[in-house]
């Protein structure tokens, strides 16, 4: 029966349909092996069926609870407690107790006991693994509690997980046991396709300092079945490519988020099984705006696609898990799992204190006597301690006021262990200060230090030779360091976004906490908080769990909403509706919609949502129709991007930002007055100067090279100093100014990018080139002016600055060097140097044909180079300051030959310059860039014999309503053309042959079709004819678009293929009628091979027997690869077809280098 099933003509139809065109040689596998597939499934069903029973047996015996999923916890009886006489009350645990001081509150948290409601001998053994998961976890005898209630469904079973634990107890190996599992399935998948290797895993981690340590771990576990994971980080310059040849991706939400922006990345989703999501609590943070997207657009995805992925969601434990288990679209029977603190390997006791006094200073004293009095407690118990502040200064300021204290000098155990350490190693730091605390048993960690300072100092701590160390936040995160007591000083952090004081992340919080207890030595471990007393009731709510996570996606929704409209998730109102249905945002307003709206009275709960969902999805779109960054969408009815609304979302920029930049953006030619306007948007306005940094800002202004106008006024000039004071490396000593410095430099780069995009699509070099410069100055720490050599210096570390100051390298050139010196000449042969051989011809009278030939003159050093070197190629007019052509390209490091043909026909406008300059710059490199003069009236060309070309309508009768519109458009597309564009439309127009037109980037490409569609739609009035077109495109949005703009244009019969509509026998005769038919290939290949054998014609011969006069094809050469196999299968049917002497091409690309071969 089932053989009989599967011979089905409509079964091999779907096979076909849901394999694509592109895979044929998956077909014929399958037709070929069919009988030997359908055993194989036939048995797999059986064991599928024999794993369902045994996974319900395995959960039976682990949980009790159905209803909510796999929920262990303890619930302690809460008791309402008042502290003192405030107004205040405290939610105290039942076994908790506080201490009431005239100065101070004490509470204490005790631990909670070990949850031993499960049979420790259902603790699953690694001896009981399968061979291929036991070959990997050969270093662990046992799983702990909370891995063995997981296993099964994570190994067993495709299901989405959640799992909620304390920090520390486990969870990243449940991440590795699903990642084993779709690699397991990849091998099996390889070894019958014989496929390549492509990308199945992606793993979101909140922090770079996290990626590549669980980038290690993970390139370990996969190594030996011969995969690999890259860290992708916003220094890494990886193409799609290359990311296909990495099993594993380990990313941030905020990288992953700005990579899927592009429609283009969209392969990505096409392959991947497995989205790993670590610390997923970052939601209720701002930065969970961006791992929002990221679920929304997955989900959104999957959905069109009918793509099957799995995700796997990790969290510390807060309230409202099961709302965020219905965001991510999990079984909440089969995969939430929630465990409390009971089940952590090292059960914490926790210890609060608030402090009563408001006044600063007091407050401080009040401060350093209680950390004081709970470092010498644990000296006295020869404990080791971690001390959290929260500034590089403090964390220096405190440790010395310790080696101060009596009590912490008579505790201070001086072993002979410490001395002869100290003595017998030749340790190198290279902050002086560092060697006098670590003599007295003190250890300072944070990012200002240098690497060697940092290992130096977690090596003598892991070796128990330092007992106390003082750290800022750096150290919660990445690098596994525990104590027994980790004391949190203080709560409030300064947040530069808000130029304000504010509490601390939760999460960050945690993480702190996560470092107390060593399982290795203690039982238990103990965790403080320093806090004020007003703040100690948010946090015990806190770790008591209270607090539940909501949305904050209301803070940037225009900009999530631009993001996905010009990636084309979201085509029009009803589906951006159901984008906003998607998000996290209306889960949470379904549940507590006071904390988002203000319900009215009268109206019913879900009609307010839903008018309040409408009203903020319009406001925001004429936000986005006011700013430019989309069409409007009033009249068409679609949501259409901009060519500023890709800059906006592919930059990660504001909308207001662009908007600013759009309207003030000019063609710049001095730094002074660029860098007013980049630091006058949005994102810095809020920058206030302090009072304690007035002094020091006016210290700093001594030492610009660029000195601002308006020298009084601090609060606008506070950007412009730290900007130059971040290049020029100087150090700054107030702690808020370095934060402020750090988020202006981080804001910076993006906006650099940003305004570099908006230039390129303007024209205007200048500023083009300014912002290239200030992205690598900043970037380098280094002036333009600099010595390049200084490059290499930040490179190896070893640069011998005394050749520096003996051969002074002149400032305009690279090439003037003293050969003599041996030494010299050597670091320049690392600088990218090239030499150029031009070509150049007239291939019409306003096109140009550039050949350039590049060769390499410099020593690849995998040292100094990345992988790839990237290179601007620049066109500009005769002053220099406008771009007329612009590419990109890239120098590899394994490349056969060290020279690069590149191929450009660039558009001239009259008169015709004298000179043109061709522009090489590098993108990483300071002062490398080329100029090369293009001198054109000593070559020889034809000149036009018409400067203007003018319509003139061929009807001398009365217009009609239609030929009106055609005038109507004629005229507005003369006005819009470009002179090149108007004589090579002349030319198309005029041939009866097929055409291959390369155009570069910027040349009117839409205009061009409209023009070749108007001379042939009134061609085909005026003679009486059927108008026959057929359009195709590489993508199904771009369909959309072209679709909407004819309708509104001309009234012709007009539609686009849609396999999804149905088709039946009189659909030969219906695409026959038509007067334009819009087609992408995906849906011609889908439609084909669904509908084909139902018609009885053959793949492709549909289209091509019946469709005549005129096919234009557009961007053929974008992503060309992946087309290769339709484009070729779509002109050799054409060429067998009987009708191919009356169909003529009309062929758009880019220029590539094999043009003469196409």
């Amino acid at each position: 029966s089932i053989l009989n099933i599967f011979y089905n003509t409509k079964t091999k139809q779907h096979i076909i349909s849901s394999a694509g065109f592109n895979e044929v040689e998956l077909v014929k596998y399958i037709n070929q092996n069919v009988r030997i597939l359908l055993m194989y499934l036939f048995f797999s069903k059986m064991i599928v069926q024999e794993k369902k029973n045994s996974i319900k047996t395995a959960l039976m015996r682990t949980s009790s609870t159905s209803k909510r999923g796999f929920v262990f916890e303890k619930q302690p009886d809460i008791q309402k407690t008042k502290v003192n006489t405030s107004n205040y009350s405290l939610y105290l645990p039942k076994n908790a107790y506080r201490i009431v001081s005239d100065t101070y509150d004490e509470v204490h948290y005790p631990a909670k006991k070990k949850y031993l409601d499960i049979d420790n001998n259902k603790i699953v053994k690694t001896e009981a693994l399968p061979s291929w998961m036991k070959k990997v976890f050969k270093h662990i005898k046992n799983f702990n509690i909370i891995q063995s209630i997981v296993y099964p469904i994570a190994s067993w079973t495709d299901n989405n997980l959640f799992i909620s634990a304390p920090t520390g107890s486990g969870k990243t190996l449940i991440a590795q046991i699903t990642l084993l599992r779709v690699l397991k399935r990849t091998i099996f998948f390889m070894s019958y396709f014989q496929t390549i290797s492509i990308t199945r895993v992606v793993y979101l981690a909140p922090l770079k300092t996290l990626i590549k340590e669980i980038t290690k771990k993970i390139d370990k576990l996969i190594s030996s079945y011969e995969f690999k994971a890259t860290a992708l980080t916003n220094e890494s310059l990886l193409t799609r490519s290359e990311l296909n040849q990495f099993f594993t991706i380990v990313t941030t939400p905020e990288k992953f988020d700005i990579l899927t922006r592009k429609e283009q990345n969209f392969t990505i989703f096409k392959y991947l099984k497995l989205l790993i999501i670590d610390e997923i609590q970052i939601l209720n943070y701002l930065r969970g705006t961006s791992l929002e997207r990221i679920i929304s657009r997955i989900i959104l995805s999957s959905e069109m696609k009918k793509h099957r992925l799995r995700i796997v969601a990790l969290s510390a434990t807060f309230s409202n898990y099961i709302d965020v288990a219905r965001f991510l679209h999990i079984n909440l029977k089969r995969g939430v799992f929630y465990f409390d603190d009971s089940f952590r390997i090292c059960p914490l006791s926790y210890n609060f204190i608030g402090i009563k006094e408001n006044n600063i200073i007091q407050h401080t004293i009040i401060s350093n006597k209680l950390l004081y009095e709970k470092i010498n407690e644990n000296l006295r118990n020869s404990s080791q301690l971690i001390i959290f502040v929260h500034s590089r200064k403090d964390s220096f300021t405190c440790a010395k006021k310790l080696t101060d204290e009596q009590s912490y000098i008579n505790n201070l155990n001086k072993s002979t262990l410490l001395l002869d350490s100290i003595k017998t190693e030749n340790y190198f730091f290279e902050n002086k200060d560092i060697l006098t605390l670590i003599n007295m048993g003190i250890g300072v960690h944070n990012a200002g230090l240098s690497l060697n300072d940092r290992t130096i100092i977690e090596d003598l701590f892991y070796c128990n030779i330092i007992k106390t160390l003082f750290s800022t936040a750096t150290l919660a995160w990445g690098v596994n360091l525990p104590a027994h007591t980790v004391i949190v000083k203080g709560t409030l952090i300064y947040n530069p976004k808000t130029s304000s004081w504010q509490e601390l992340n939760y999460i960050d919080l945690i993480q702190m906490f996560g470092r107390a207890g060593r399982p290795q030595f203690d039982t238990s471990g103990e965790a403080i908080l320093i806090t004020s007393i007003n703040n100690l009731q948010l946090y015990l709510a806190l770790m008591n769990h209270r607090v539940p996570l909501e949305s904050q996606l209301l803070n940037s929704f225009t900009d999530s909403l631009n993001a996905d409209i010009s990636n084309g998730i979201i085509s029009n109102f009803q589906s951006s509706l159901y984008w906003i249905y998607t998000t996290f945002l209306y889960t949470r307003v379904t549940q507590n919609p006071r904390h988002y709206i203000s319900l009215g009275y009268r109206l019913s709960f879900h009609t307010e949502i839903y008018r309040w969902i409408k009203k903020l999805l319009k406001s925001s779109l004429n936000k986005l129709l006011d700013c430019g960054l989309i069409y409007d969408y009033t009249t068409t009815k679609q949501l259409i991007t901009t060519d500023m609304g890709k800059i906006s979302s592919f930059s990660s920029s504001s909308f207001l930002n662009i908007d600013f930049y759009n309207l003030n953006l000019v063609n710049h030619q001095t730094m002074l007055p660029f860098l007013k306007l980049l630091m006058s948007n949005s994102e810095l306005q809020h920058i206030t100067v302090k009072l304690d940094e007035y002094y020091e800002l006016t210290q700093l202004y001594t030492k610009l090279p660029i000195l601002h106008t308006n020298k009084n006024n601090y609060i606008s000039m506070k950007s412009f100093i730290l900007l130059q004071v971040y290049i020029t490396n100087t150090h700054i000593e107030n702690s808020t100014l370095y934060t402020d410095m750090i988020y202006i430099i981080k804001s910076t780069k993006r906006l650099l990018n940003t305004v570099l995009q908006i230039a390129l699509f303007k024209g205007f070099f200048n500023t083009f080139e300014l912002s290239l410069k200030f992205s690598k100055m900043i970037e380098w720490r280094l002036w333009n002016t600099s010595d390049p050599r200084l490059q290499i210096k930040r490179l190896l570390g070893n640069f011998d600055e005394i050749i520096l100051k003996k051969n002074k390298l002149p400032p305009n050139h690279l090439s003037l060097i003293n050969k003599h010196d041996n030494v010299n000449a050597t670091y320049f042969n690392y600088i990218p140097q090239f030499r150029l051989y031009l070509n150049i011809s007239f291939r019409d009278s306003f096109l140009l044909t550039v050949n350039v030939k590049i060769i390499s003159k410099f020593i690849w050093n995998s040292l100094i180079h990345t992988h790839k070197e990237y290179f601007w190629v620049i066109f500009q007019d005769v002053n220099g300051e406008i771009i007329i052509h612009y590419d990109y390209y890239t120098k590899q490091k394994h490349t056969n030959t060290n020279f690069l043909k590149l191929n450009y026909i660039i558009p001239l406008e009259i008169p015709i310059y004298p000179f043109i300059f061709l522009h090489i710059l590098s993108s990483r490199w300071l002062r490398v860039d080329f100029i090369v003069p293009i001198e054109l009236f000593s070559l020889k060309f034809v000149l036009p014999t018409t400067k203007s070309v003018k319509y003139t309508t061929k009807i001398n009768t009365p217009m009609t309503y239609f030929e009106k519109e055609i005038h109507k458009n004629f005229s507005r597309c003369f006005k819009e053309f470009p002179k090149f564009n108007l004589l090579l439309s002349n030319k198309v127009t005029a041939w009866k042959n097929n055409c291959l037109i390369i155009i570069p980037p910027g040349s009117s490409h839409k205009i061009l079709l409209n023009y070749i569609l108007l001379n042939t739609i009134e061609y085909s009035f005026l003679n009486n004819k059927n108008l026959n077109v057929t359009y195709f495109t590489n993508e199904k949005r771009s369909c959309d678009i072209f679709f909407t703009d004819l309708k509104m244009k001309f009234k012709t019969s007009t539609s686009i293929i849609n396999p999804r509509l149905g088709c039946s026998v009189s659909t030969t005769s219906i695409i026959n009628k038509l007067d334009l038919l819009i087609a992408s290939y995906i849906n011609v290949s889908i439609f084909n091979t669904k509908y084909g054998s139902y018609l009885n014609v053959k793949i492709y011969d549909l289209f091509f027997s019946i469709r005549d006069k005129l096919i234009i094809v557009d961007d053929l050469s974008d992503d060309f690869q992946n087309l290769n196999t339709f484009y070729e299968f779509f002109f050799l049917n054409n060429l067998r077809s009987k009708k191919r002497n009356f169909n003529r091409f009309i062929i758009l690309t880019r220029d590539i280098n094999n043009i003469r071969e196409l």
